[in-house]
């Protein structure tokens, strides 16, 4: 069933998504489905029953293009749609997972670093020559936490294609709500067991203000940081697993609502464009001319506030409003 499943989708793949085409990929599928279950009935193998109905349905292609969906203007049509594969979503949502995750371990690494230059530091009073330790340490970790930085950073630029709208199929869209709300509760532990880490990471700074020793509040600001630390990997890691989610159900739309939300993407790139390249330069160029002319260096600065302002409206009027 699977083969005959992914036969279709393969025929369909190129072809604009519309209740027409839709609902011709559906029946096709189900004629198909029949036919095999039949076969399957009557004795006939699997293998011999899927060769047989691809046999009979071999003619996708021809239907399509008597419906006028030549493999040309496919092509031309559905590039604008980008249809989302179960695979694809769980790729995304895997990517997110570990980039949420090695993102909170490089500021976890950078902390670690400073901590250990700070007990290194602590140390110098008893061994001088450890502070150099603590720079070789703090320079190591750093290094750590800024590749990561840097490979996730260019990882998620990969996933920019799922921030705009796309064509999230209404089997998808339930598998997504299901596998979120699943992840409801572990979401929210991560997020209190993570205040509470941050909470707890005051504690060694407290006790070593009472004790009141250079090397012991030096010793307290690292513990606290450490701990603070491994509240951030679990803000970051269940922050960014869970606005995975988020995204896809966000930017999914049905295959009714696809071609409006294209439309209105493309219309507010447009005009976040004109906001970049020619709004702000101008607002840029009359704010340094009023201000030499009229020498109101202390009045002119209200032109970034204005600016601001007329930002939003222009935004409003020039993007199309959701359905």
């Amino acid at each position: 069933m699977n083969i005959i499943n992914d036969y279709v989708d393969q025929m369909f793949k190129t072809v604009p998504i519309t209740k027409e085409t839709q609902q011709l990929k559906t029946d096709i599928l189900a004629n198909m489905e029949d036919k095999y279950l039949a076969l399957k009935e009557e004795g006939v193998s699997e293998h011999e029953a899927i060769g047989i109905v691809i046999a009979e349905f071999g003619n996708i292609e021809e239907l399509l293009e008597e419906m006028g969906f030549s493999k040309e203007s496919r092509v031309d049509e559905s590039i604008h749609y980008h249809v989302a594969e179960t695979e694809d979503l769980e790729g995304y949502i895997e990517a997110k997972r570990k980039s949420g995750l090695n993102i909170g371990l490089g500021v976890l690494s950078i902390l670690i670093g400073i901590a250990g230059l700070l007990i290194t530091m602590a140390w110098s009073n008893f061994a001088r020559a450890s502070i150099y330790i603590g720079l070789i340490v703090l320079l190591a970790f750093a290094v750590i936490g800024i590749g990561l930085f840097i490979i996730e950073g260019m990882k998620l630029q990969e996933l920019n294609g799922y921030h705009s709208p796309f064509v999230l199929l209404p089997s998808d869209r339930d598998w997504l709500e299901e596998v979120k709300q699943n992840y409801k509760r572990s979401f929210t532990f991560s997020i209190v067991v993570g205040v509470s880490l941050c909470l707890l990471s005051l504690t060694p700074l407290f006790l070593s203000l009472l004790i009141s020793q250079t090397y012991s509040v030096l010793i307290g600001v690292a513990l606290m940081l450490v701990l603070a630390g491994l509240g951030i990997v679990l803000f970051v890691y269940s922050g960014n697993y869970w606005n995975a989610f988020t995204v896809l159900l966000t930017n999914g739309k049905s295959m009714d609502a696809i071609e409006g939300e294209v439309k209105r993407e493309i219309q507010k790139k447009k005009a976040n464009h004109f906001i970049d390249e020619i709004y702000w330069p101008i607002l840029i160029a009359l704010y340094f001319i009023l201000s030499f002319w009229q020498g109101g260096w202390g009045w002119t600065w209200l032109i970034f506030v204005l600016g601001g302002v007329l930002e939003e409206a222009i935004l409003a009027i020039f993007t199309p409003k959701e359905q």
